[in-house]
C-alpha cells in the first residue's frame, strides 16, 4: 500500500479551497414558505416538493435582493474571502516548515551515511590544551585495566607510568631494563615489558612491548600512546566532537 507523503493532505486541502470561489458563482434557487420566508438555496433538491412550483433561478445569490441583503450578503463574501486567504497563507507556511524540516533531515541523514561508509569506528577523547588523551586498554595475564593516554605521533614507543603498570601487575622480572633518552642526553630508567593486548577503539595489537616509566610524567596523564601502536591504522582527530574516527 502506497503512503501519502507529508504534504498529501495539506495541498489538497489548499486545491480544495482555491476552488471553492466556484462555488459562490453556481446557480441559485428562490422560493417563498408557508411563513412567507424567502429562501435561497443552491440546489434544486433543496426545495421542499411543494414549492417546487414556485421556484425562481438566479445566477448570483445577489438577484432580486434588496440593497440591505446585498450589502449583508457582500459582507459575508468579504469574511469568507478573508477566512480563505488567511488559510492558504496558514497551510502554505505549513508546507514551507515541513519542506525545511525535511531538507535537514536529508541533509542529516546524507552526513551520517557518508560518515559510516568512510568510517570503521570512533573512539571518544579529551581535548584540552591542544592535547588529545584516548582511553585505551591494557591487558595482561588475564587483566585488563584502562588508561588516559596522551596521543602522541612524535613518539616512537607507547609508555606508560609506573602506578599504571603497578595496576597491570607488571614486574621486572616480566621485561627487561631499558633507559629512555631525554632532552639535553640523560637517560630515564624504564622496564620494557611485553603485554598481552593494547587496544584503542575498534583496533587493537597483541603481543606489544610497552615501557614503564620509574616515576610519574608530568602531564596528569597515565603515559603515551606512540607509534607503534598507531603505525598502520588510518584516522583524524575530529576536534568539534572529541573523538578519533578510524578510517578503513
Amino acid at each position: 500500500m502506497i503512503k501519502p507523503s507529508a504534504y498529501f493532505y495539506p495541498i489538497l486541502l489548499l486545491i480544495a479551497l482555491l476552488c471553492f470561489p466556484a462555488l459562490l458563482c453556481a446557480e441559485f434557487y428562490r422560493y417563498k414558505d408557508d411563513s412567507g420566508k424567502t429562501c435561497y438555496v443552491d440546489d434544486i433538491a433543496k426545495v421542499p416538493p411543494e414549492y417546487r412550483d414556485q421556484i425562481k433561478s438566479y445566477a448570483e445569490e445577489a438577484d432580486n435582493m434588496t440593497p440591505a441583503e446585498k450589502a449583508a450578503l457582500e459582507a459575508r463574501r468579504e469574511r469568507e474571502r478573508n477566512y480563505r486567504q488567511m488559510r492558504r497563507e496558514q497551510l502554505l507556511e505549513y508546507q514551507r516548515e515541513q519542506q525545511k524540516k525535511q531538507q535537514l533531515q536529508n541533509q542529516a541523514d546524507s552526513a551520517t551515511s557518508n560518515d559510516v561508509r568512510g568510517s570503521h569506528g570512533y573512539t571518544a577523547v579529551t581535548i584540552a590544551n591542544s592535547q588529545v588523551v584516548v582511553p585505551v586498554q591494557f591487558r595482561f595475564k588475564g587483566k585488563t585495566i584502562t588508561a588516559s593516554m596522551l596521543l602522541d605521533t612524535g613518539a616512537n614507543r607507547t609508555l606508560i607510568n609506573k602506578d599504571v603498570g603497578e595496576r597491570l601487575g607488571l614486574k621486572p622480572e616480566d621485561g627487561g631494563m631499558t633507559g629512555i633518552q631525554v632532552v639535553g642526553g640523560g637517560l630515564l630508567p624504564a622496564m620494557d615489558i611485553p603485554v598481552d593486548e593494547i587496544r584503542v577503539g575498534p583496533n587493537k595489537r597483541k603481543n606489544m612491548n610497552v615501557l614503564v616509566l620509574e616515576r610519574r610524567a608530568a602531564g596528569g596523564h597515565d603515559g603515551l600512546l606512540g607509534m607503534d601502536f598507531l603505525m598502520g591504522f588510518k584516522f583524524h582527530v575530529d576536534y568539534d566532537k572529541q573523538r578519533l574516527v578510524w578510517s578503513r
